[in-house]
């Protein structure tokens, strides 16, 4: 996006395109639960800001729905979206937790149904 002379970021023609190309592609994803179980607290806390900027570069994607980590310290779970159990696989072990050991993964996809809002 370029500013535009108000100070406002505005779209390209070229992100508009890629942007109508993408959103049906979007639509169709299947969503992914991911649970990281801990395997390390150690290694969790030294490999954390690299598991942040993973998630933060498969947001940026569009392919991150949602994550956070478990209260109770037992681990953390990723929502991705995705069209394959296996393109999820291929980005779970590049992720720094499981790559060096910090945490298990266990993927299951999901058939996400959300609330209304009252």
């Amino acid at each position: 996006m370029k500013p535009n002379m108000e100070g406002t970021r505005t779209m390209t023609e070229r992100e508009a395109d890629k942007l109508r190309v993408e959103e049906p592609r979007r639509a169709a994803l299947k969503h992914f639960a991911v649970f990281l179980r801990m395997k390390d607290a150690a290694l969790s806390q030294q490999f954390r800001a690299q598991h942040l900027s993973f998630l933060d570069e498969r947001r940026g994607e569009g392919l991150l729905h949602a994550n956070g980590r478990f209260v109770d310290g037992s681990g953390g779970l990723v929502i991705y979206r995705a069209e394959t159990f296996e393109e999820v696989e291929a980005w779970v072990k590049r992720d720094p937790y499981v790559v060096y050991g910090a945490r298990d993964y266990e993927i299951h996809e999901w058939d996400i149904v959300i609330a209304d809002r009252i």
